[in-house]
């Protein structure tokens, strides 16, 4: 996938909103593999500002299974998401697996022996995950991947013993909700330090950033693009072909390259760390602007397959459903009397 390139808007459904002068920054994360959630369960991460506070830590050896707890849910099955702890047997010829299947209690068992193919196919009885189903799903279908739970992809078996990992069988990390209000702590990222996600919604899963921005860079993004705004478009699903885009989107908007200014470039690096996922899956910043009674209707993000049979350039560029938008930042860089 090039990197960098922005797919067209999506295309709303009724239900608007409006705004005062309110000016947004976005990028959306493109994924080459589907989404751990259900797509009305799209991922987004919104920059804020409020207070915060931090969650428990895991420790990297002789690891507790109890602590895997701290990463479950008991509001809604996270489809696709698995907390596991991996122990060496007392012998060490064996490992004990104790899985929890959808972020959910309670927790189910199984043991394996010391050759990762058979921990993975261990747990894909247990999980029950299935394989690719279809020449397209087997030509574009991501395999699930394992991460620990600070975001690190991981490879190799000697990695995962005695520790707590994360399975997606999207095969990219997304940030548990956990619960409205948990509070997870992301280290190190660019020109932030450790920053803390708040969970403020579960479906839509939704976190809060406090000052994600700072002002001199939105100062740069301001003078880059306000000249620049051109009515905003959307890109049309099946039935909607005549239709004009402000029947559902009255914005201004400008795709910002981060070649403008080295400033977008630590930016970009800063969402990378803030989601885990590389800077080439990131678009182009999408700066927008809401003037007074100017709205976006509601809508997804990404690309509904089932909406788009009619455009087969739209189902090309998001490999039939395999590739779509899977994480958006939100910016707010002004802001208004409620």
């Amino acid at each position: 996938m090039p990197p960098k390139t922005p797919p067209p808007a999506a295309a709303p459904t009724p239900r608007s909103f409006s705004w005062v002068s309110v000016l947004v920054g976005l990028i959306a994360v493109v994924a080459a593999g589907l989404a751990i959630v259900d797509p009305s369960e799209v991922l987004h991460l919104v920059s804020t500002f409020g207070g915060v506070s931090i969650n428990a830590t895991v420790p990297d050896v002789g690891v507790d299974c109890a602590q895997a707890e701290q990463f479950l849910t008991d509001a809604v099955p996270v489809k696709g998401f698995h907390v596991l702890c991996i122990k060496k047997g007392q012998a060490g010829e064996t490992l004990g697996i104790t899985a929890y299947k959808d972020g959910n209690a309670p927790a189910m068992t199984t043991q394996s022996s010391l050759e990762f193919g058979h921990l993975k196919t261990q747990l894909e009885t247990l999980l029950d995950i299935e394989g690719p189903k279809d020449e397209v799903a087997i030509k574009y279908k991501q395999p699930y991947a394992f991460f620990t739970p600070e975001g690190k992809r991981l490879e190799e078996l000697d990695q995962m013993v005695d520790q707590l990992v994360f399975l997606f069988e999207g095969g990219q990390f997304i940030w548990p909700g956990v619960r409205i209000g948990h509070k997870t702590v992301v280290k190190d990222v660019a020109g932030k330090g450790d920053v803390v996600l708040e969970t403020l919604s579960l479906i839509p899963l939704v976190f809060s950033v406090e000052e994600f921005l700072k002002d001199e860079e939105i100062d740069v993004i301001m003078e880059l693009s306000l000249e620049h705004l051109k009515p905003s478009t959307v890109t049309l699903m099946d039935g909607h072909e005549n239709r004009a885009a402000t029947d559902w989107r009255t914005s201004t908007t400008y795709f910002l390259s981060s070649e403008k200014h080295p400033v977008l470039d630590e930016i970009d690096q800063r969402v990378a760390d803030l989601t885990k996922v590389s800077i080439d899956n990131q678009e182009d910043v999408q700066v927008l602007r809401y003037e007074e009674t100017q709205k976006y209707d509601h809508h997804t993000d990404y690309f509904p397959v089932e909406h788009h049979k009619n455009s087969p350039h739209i189902l090309e560029s998001i490999d039939y459903g395999y590739k779509n938008r899977m994480i958006t930042v939100f910016w707010y860089m002004s802001d208004v009397e409620k």
